[in-house]
This record gives structure tokens, C-alpha cells and sequence, in this order.
């Protein structure tokens, strides 16, 4: 496809033809000084099979977004972006993209997630400015071995399956945001020397190693689906967290952890905590302080041990067997409770001594008699 240099519409005439065309999936903002176009996005267009050349009156452009279309090539007209900085394809039947990456002299961030690509194209790791560059859940496998070359730049890499990792991926010394899916093993992720994020969303190794070492910034850490693994490592608790820093677990759908190690009381707090389809989840350390705790379907029988005792604001259950509550007055300041869609027989009086209780959510239980102070 040849390059197209210019476009005969003004910027006006340009946003008005999307705007009609693309009435509910174009969006756009204009920079606050000079008032020219910035930004643009296509979101949840499914009818939207090419990128519009129309595009090319916005000559001044720094971000292009399309997501959840139905386009399936990136063209090569996009190279007349000169000033473009972030390109965000993520969730697009993709399949072919233009070798043009290299054209792109300020590209700072680059999305392939989500798409149908097979390979990187080569110019990508040309790119002198990139320091995101994401291409998670792509048929691509294995650790391309060009990424060293982006090695000194790269902060945030999100990478398509593997089954482990190199043992040099600690040369990724700036790398502080990381996902991969993991098909053998966890070997080497705890070798990122500034690793605050980690994402290993339905990996299916299912053990890590015993001298899994602590990764001592971590924020945040995403184990979606990771449906085999059944303990956590003990050195995942000893980061080193202050009491305001946002910690985040997320295990939904780890159906086989048991819970999580004595180590994690010693996390300040743990802001977000979800636990969605932990079917054998039964284990919180005495001490732990976690702000919002969410189950939905995880089925359980009983509360996991210690949670009743474990200061926490918001709770959201939804799906279990539980047949009562007893103890929820150990939630020293809950504010927020939703129990949901269980087998709790009766609403316990204890619920009158939470002064900090505002909210709470019985729906859908087996709950017959209520005591005088509740208001159905």
C-alpha cells in the first residue's frame, strides 16, 4: 500500500466525517494551547474493519487508540505521524501491521495485546524512545530474543506466552511493570531488579521456586486463572511496602490456593483483594489489614479462617454456602458488606454493635426470621 502524505480535509471536516460515521466509537481531545487534534480514539466498533484515512488531516497527532474493532491490518499509511507517541491496537482481530515502527521518532508506547499477530516487525526494535511495549495473549511464543535490544529503555513489557523465562532477564534493569503467561515455570520473574507490577495471568506452571527471592517494590500482583498453583512463596510477604502504598492481589479463578503464607501479615495493608472462584481458599494470617476483600463464586462453605478477625472495609461475597456469619463484629471497621446468594439462615444481632457498618447485603439467602432492629 503506498504512503498517503497529506489529507485533503481540514481538521474540522476531518472530525465532523467521523463523527457521522462513527457516531457512538470516535472520540477525541484537542491540545489545551495550540487547540489542534491530540488524541483520537475508535472504541467498541465492530463494523469498523479499516482505519479511516480520514485520520491523516490530524497531522499534529500524539495518541491513536483503536480498540475492540474489527480491523485486521495496520496500515502503512499511519507513518505520517512524525509526532505520534503512543499506539494503542489492543483487542483487534489484527493480523498484518506494517513494517513502520521505525518511522516513528517519539513512539514512546506501543499496544499489540490482544490481537492475532504471529511476529514483531522488525523496525519495532528500532524504536529509540520505547519504553512500553505490549503484545500479551498473541499467538506469538517464546522469548523473542530482539527485546534485548530495548533492554536499557523498556519499563513496562507485557509478552505473550512462554513456558520460562531467560536466566537474563534481570538485564531488563528498568522494567518495573511485567506480564506474561508461564507454561513450565516461575523461574527468574523474582531477577527484575525494580519490579513493581507482575502480571501472570493464566500461566499453568504450578509451583514457584523455593528460593524464590523477594521482590522487595511489589504493588501489585495478578494471578488470574492461574488455576494450578496451590501455595504462594513465604518471600512475596517481606516487600517492602509503607502504610499509604496501594497493594494489590488479584487470584481470581485460582482454584486450588489454599490461602496465603504467615509472611503477608507483614504487608502494611492490602488495599484490593480479590479472590473470585478460589474454591479451597480457607487460610488468612491473624493480623492481616485488608481494605476491600471480593469473592464471587468461590462457593465457600465457611469464611477463610482468620477473615472474620481481620480489619477490612468493604466486603463482597457472592455465591457461597455459608449458613451464617457469626463472628463479622471481629471486621473492626467495616463499612460496606455484601453476602449474597447463600444458605445464611439468620441475621446475627452482634451486626447492631458495627457503629462503622452502613451497608450491608443479605440478598438471596435462606433467611426467615429477622431480628427486631432489622429493616427488610
Amino acid at each position: 500500500m503506498a504512503i498517503i502524505q497529506s489529507c485533503s480535509l481540514s481538521e474540522q471536516e476531518a472530525l465532523h466525517k467521523l463523527q457521522q460515521m462513527h457516531p457512538s466509537s470516535f472520540d477525541y481531545e484537542l491540545n489545551e494551547n495550540t487547540k489542534k487534534v491530540e488524541s483520537i480514539s475508535f472504541n467498541k466498533d465492530t463494523s469498523l474493519k479499516e482505519i479511516p484515512e480520514e485520520i491523516l488531516a490530524f497531522e499534529h497527532l500524539k495518541t491513536l487508540e483503536i480498540r475492540r474493532t474489527g480491523i485486521t491490518e495496520i496500515p502503512e499509511f499511519i507513518s505520517y505521524f512524525k509526532h505520534i507517541q503512543e499506539l494503542r491496537f489492543s483487542i483487534n482481530p489484527i493480523q498484518q501491521v506494517a513494517d513502520i515502527f521505525g518511522q516513528f521518532p517519539e513512539l514512546e508506547y506501543l499496544s499489540l495485546s490482544h490481537t492475532k499477530i504471529t511476529e514483531l516487525p522488525p523496525s519495532i526494535f528500532k524504536c529509540k524512545k520505547l519504553k512500553n511495549l505490549l503484545y500479551i495473549n498473541t499467538p506469538i511464543n517464546g522469548f523473542d530474543e530482539r527485546l534485548y535490544l530495548l533492554k536499557d529503555q523498556l519499563e513496562i513489557l507485557f509478552i505473550s506466552k512462554c513456558e520460562e523465562l531467560p536466566s537474563k532477564i534481570s538485564t531488563f534493569k528498568n522494567v518495573s511493570d511485567f506480564g506474561v503467561t508461564l507454561g513450565k515455570s516461575f523461574k527468574y520473574i523474582d531477577d527484575l531488579p525494580k519490579l513493581k507490577m507482575l502480571t501472570l495471568d493464566n500461566s499453568t506452571a504450578s509451583r514457584f521456586p523455593k528460593d524464590f527471592k523477594t521482590i522487595k517494590k511489589l504493588r501489585n500482583l495478578s494471578l488470574v486463572n492461574c488455576d494450578q498453583i496451590t501455595e504462594l512463596p513465604a518471600s512475596l510477604g517481606y516487600a517492602e511496602v509503607g502504610e499509604y502504598d496501594f497493594v494489590s492481589f488479584n487470584f481470581n479463578g485460582c482454584k486450588k490456593l489454599r490461602g496465603l503464607p504467615e509472611s503477608f501479615k507483614n504487608l502494611k495493608n492490602i488495599r484490593t483483594f480479590y479472590l473470585d472462584s478460589c474454591f479451597n481458599f480457607s487460610y488468612i494470617p491473624l493480623g492481616l489489614r485488608i481494605g476491600s476483600l471480593t469473592a464471587i463464586g468461590a462457593n465457600w462453605l465457611k469464611m477463610p479462617k482468620n477473615l472474620l478477625n481481620t480489619p477490612c472495609t468493604s466486603l463482597w461475597i457472592d455465591g457461597h454456602r455459608m449458613g451464617t456469619i457469626r463472628g463479622i463484629s471481629g471486621m473492626k471497621g467495616l463499612d460496606f458488606a455484601v453476602i449474597i446468594n447463600g444458605n445464611i439462615l439468620k441475621v446475627p444481632e452482634e451486626l447492631c454493635e458495627m457503629k462503622d457498618l452502613h451497608h450491608i447485603n443479605l440478598e438471596n439467602n435462606k433467611i426467615k426470621n429477622y431480628p427486631a432492629f432489622w429493616k427488610t
